[in-house]
């Protein structure tokens, strides 16, 4: 099957809301930020959690699975 990398990726391209992020300020661990674009530009104190915020994942896996629920929020606001 496809690395949850690439599965996050088609993720963000279907949606463009949707955001993951790497961030390279961790050296040595692998820390990606997913996070719905619109929540964030509506709260400027959104990453002010740091890395207990619920956007910071720390696997490629946990960052697919947090993006798939993202999706499933944003059709339930939506219907």
């Amino acid at each position: 099957g496809k690395h949850p990398k690439q599965k996050l990726a088609e993720l963000c391209e279907q949606h463009d809301w949707l955001r993951a992020e790497r961030d390279d300020e961790w050296e040595g661990e692998l820390r990606i930020d997913v996070y719905d674009k619109r929540v964030a530009e509506n709260d400027c104190d959104y990453f002010e959690s740091g890395s207990s915020g619920e956007y910071c994942c720390w696997s490629w896996k946990e960052a697919y699975e947090r993006a798939l629920e993202l999706i499933e929020n944003n059709q339930e606001c939506s219907t």
